[in-house]
């Protein structure tokens, strides 16, 4: 019987091996295109093009784009910037909403928020990002009264994460100036690697920094999971969140 118990045990413990190996190799394929261009050195590009590739990270981007086009209005005082990072998932895609067990890990790309408050923190929120379907062109800047700010009209867009992460921390009894800010990021959109995830906890650190109070990390991660749920209609899990909160971009 112990004969019996022990090759039945070994033959599901191969079967769960070669079940493993299978979903790895098909998430190899899924992540392959997800991983292009990650590496900031690429030895197909010149030394030129590798450069200029690296020669304006998102902070440093953010920071040329605020004082292009939002630094007029601003209060000149303190440059408030929020950084975080995207993420991988080894394993547990798609289970974190279920209780289940994840391996995430932050990547070496982030999204940044660079921004002051407005001059007599009364006035307008203006947002600035660039334009990434026109590479070169002028950047969109979105401008919102207080009560059109603070209020969640039911029609998610990239804005909403940064709106709903400022409504949710005021709800809590933060007091909230109007600001200026602008937002750059590297995190492919739509590539699984959770850019949704990085423009919401950056968002919160720069609120931090501009408003000076401090979040636990457990509570920034839920506050910004919070916000893809009742602003974004996305009723994801913890992990993304969680792991731009306390990932470390290398």
């Amino acid at each position: 019987v112990h004969n019996a118990a022990t090759r039945q045990m070994d033959s599901r413990t191969v079967v769960t091996a070669a079940a493993s190996a299978a979903a790895l190799l098909a998430l190899s394929k899924v992540w392959k295109p997800c991983f292009k261009g990650l590496s900031t050195k690429n030895p197909e590009k010149s030394n030129a093009e590798e450069k200029n590739a690296t020669a304006h990270p998102p902070v440093e981007a953010a920071i040329e784009l605020f004082k292009k086009v939002l630094m007029d209005g601003a209060d000149g005082k303190t440059l408030c910037v929020g950084k975080a990072p995207g993420r991988v998932n080894l394993i547990g895609e798609h289970v974190d909403y279920n209780n289940g067990f994840v391996m995430p890990i932050a990547i070496n790309r982030v999204t940044a928020m660079v921004g002051m408050k407005e001059k007599d923190g009364k006035g307008n929120f203006k947002l600035a990002v660039p334009d990434y379907k026109n590479p070169g062109g002028p950047p969109k800047v979105v401008e919102f009264t207080a009560e059109e700010f603070f209020t969640n009209d039911g029609n998610p867009t990239w804005h909403h994460y940064v709106r709903g992460v400022a409504a949710l921390l005021k709800k809590q009894g933060k007091s909230i100036p109007s600001f200026r800010a602008a937002i750059v990021g590297d995190v492919p959109q739509g590539g699984g690697l959770s850019s949704s995830a990085s423009l919401e906890v950056a968002t919160a650190t720069f609120l931090e920094q501009l408003c000076g109070f401090t979040m636990e990390k457990v509570e920034k991660a839920k506050l910004c999971q919070q916000v893809e749920h009742e602003w974004c209609h996305v009723p994801c899990g913890i992990m993304d969140q969680f792991a731009s909160v306390f990932g470390k971009a290398p």
